[in-house]
């Protein structure tokens, strides 16, 4: 199932800095993904938060990053083909 998603906010202290055997330099930020307990009016079904660990967190600050809902692809509508035949060029 694929699935749409917005980001609302970033979190520069939930990033982690990593880097490889090669030197290479890597950032990331652990998210945890919730299922809501009700569909959202627009259709979002789960949520993400910033993957914090517990001594880290804090109990001032808003973890939420951003909504989530099931894509689901458009289908063909009857009737949306248009006759060639009658455009002008």
């Amino acid at each position: 199932m694929a699935v749409l998603g917005n980001i609302v906010r970033t979190h520069p202290q939930s990033i982690r800095v990593v880097t490889d055997t090669n030197g290479n330099v890597h950032k990331y930020i652990n998210i945890n993904v919730y299922e809501r307990k009700e569909v959202a009016r627009n259709g979002d079904t789960h949520y993400i938060k910033a993957g914090v660990k517990k001594e880290e967190k804090r109990d001032d600050f808003n973890y939420f990053i951003g909504n989530i809902k099931p894509s689901q692809p458009q289908e063909e509508r009857e009737g949306t083909e248009q006759d060639t035949e009658d455009l002008p060029f």
